[in-house]
């Protein structure tokens, strides 16, 4: 790995050893980002909005959102593609980017896979990999040998000398990816890198991706669209919206406790009703449902969240797959469930196999509520059930409306019809 001999601040790379991994969680900063703001010219909304975030090293972070939300915005300036209009970017202790200084990408510390691959096809596959190398003026010995190296460790060192017009669209996003880890970057920046791969294709590269990286103990800041594929692949998720960073954490701790309506709905399926807080005590509450003719029932919440006090209104947060359904209810439970706390009572409108689960909608009080069960049961369109939600999976937001709605889930009334 190359060294250069020049100050950083003349714009010359540093010395760029690898960097020691660390746990996720870690302390150890490799990246940071601060008060990054991007303002193209002839605009009045910024694309970036004081976004800041710091990067561990050894850690996956993904930067998830809707398109124009500002995720890929914020990897092209982390990348030196984008010049941001004020923040700073710094690697360590090396300051990439301030409002008075600017390092060229090409002597940033990172390999990038972009969404669309972007091979030479005059190249060969060995080519197109070594070319890194190549512009660093490393040896032609040594790139051959750091260059089947990197093949082999994305299992395509079978196909050197081939061109990527022959090969196949996972086979090529397998090159894009040795070509950025040939020069065995600090910081790895992927925008969107398998969204162009069919489903099960895709699968499979979320896990040779997040093999690679652990293997390699390599940083990596990953943009997507997908909540399945930030999830799936990262320590810690960013969900941005309109140019700002609207949650951070781990994708349990955001899909399982979401601070907005927005959050929430673009982390995966969602139900939401409206509600009235009745009681909080120890960390426990009781909220009441109103649905369009009046109270529909109750539900307990033993983390109702943030700040939630008796008499607020709320949006009730209940994820499919933690709704449960019984049958055989009594014609007169619909009258009777509005008085039931842990119970509602509503009419199958109907009954969808997915593949993988069966998605059941209940019409309750005028509201439609989405459940995901991996057996249909007894469930038929009409029948009469009972719905149960054990306590701790009942979220409780007190804003009423999400300050945007996500280009991804579409809404139809107070339901998210998204499925994850």
């Amino acid at each position: 790995m190359e060294t250069a001999t020049r100050n950083a601040t003349d714009g010359a790379m540093p010395s760029l050893t690898a960097p020691t991994a660390q746990a996720p969680g870690a302390t150890g900063r490799v990246l940071s980002i601060s008060h990054l703001t991007k303002l193209y010219p002839g605009t009045t909304t910024p694309a970036m909005d004081d976004v800041s975030f710091d990067v561990s090293d050894g850690e996956f972070v993904s930067l998830l959102g809707p398109s124009g939300c500002g995720k890929t915005t914020t990897l092209k300036t982390i990348a030196g593609l984008e010049r941001p209009t004020s923040g700073s970017i710094r690697v360590g202790d090396w300051a990439l980017s301030t409002d008075d200084q600017w390092t060229p990408v090409h002597r940033r510390p990172f390999g990038m896979v972009f969404q669309s691959y972007a091979l030479w096809p005059h190249m060969t596959v060995a080519q197109n990999v070594g070319y890194p190398l190549k512009a660093r003026r490393v040896s032609k010995g040594e790139i051959r040998d750091r260059v089947m190296r990197a093949l082999a460790r994305v299992q395509m060192e079978d196909f050197a000398d081939r061109s990527p017009t022959r090969l196949s669209g996972g086979q090529q996003q397998r090159v894009a990816i040795a070509r950025a880890i040939v020069h065995e970057p600090r910081i790895l920046l992927l925008d969107e890198p398998l969204s162009n791969l069919d489903a099960g294709l895709r699968r499979q590269m979320r896990l040779d991706l997040r093999r690679l990286q652990q293997e390699l103990q390599m940083t990596a800041v990953y943009v997507t669209h997908d909540q399945v594929e930030a999830c799936a692949l990262s320590d810690r998720v960013i969900v941005m919206n309109a140019g700002r960073i609207v949650a951070e954490g781990s994708p349990q701790d955001v899909y399982e406790r979401p601070r907005s309506e927005f959050v929430a709905s673009f982390m995966g399926a969602a139900n939401f009703l409206d509600g009235r807080v009745e009681r909080v005590t120890d960390g426990s509450g009781e909220v009441e449902l109103h649905g369009a003719h009046g109270t529909i029932g109750r539900l307990r919440a033993t983390a109702p969240g943030d700040d939630v006090a008796p008499d607020d209104t709320c949006r009730v947060l209940v994820r499919p797959e933690h709704v449960a359904l019984q049958v055989d209810v009594e014609p007169d439970a619909a009258t009777n469930g509005s008085r039931d706390v842990d119970g509602l009572v509503g009419a199958v409108e109907s009954v969808t196999f997915l593949g993988e689960q069966w998605e059941i909608t209940v019409d309750v009080g005028g509201e439609k509520l989405t459940v995901h069960a991996q057996q249909r049961g007894l469930v038929d369109v009409g029948s009469l059930v009972r719905i149960t939600v054990l306590p701790q999976f009942v979220r409780l937001l007190r804003e009423n409306r999400p300050p945007a709605q996500p280009s991804g889930p579409q809404s139809q009334g107070g339901v998210s019809t998204k499925v994850a």
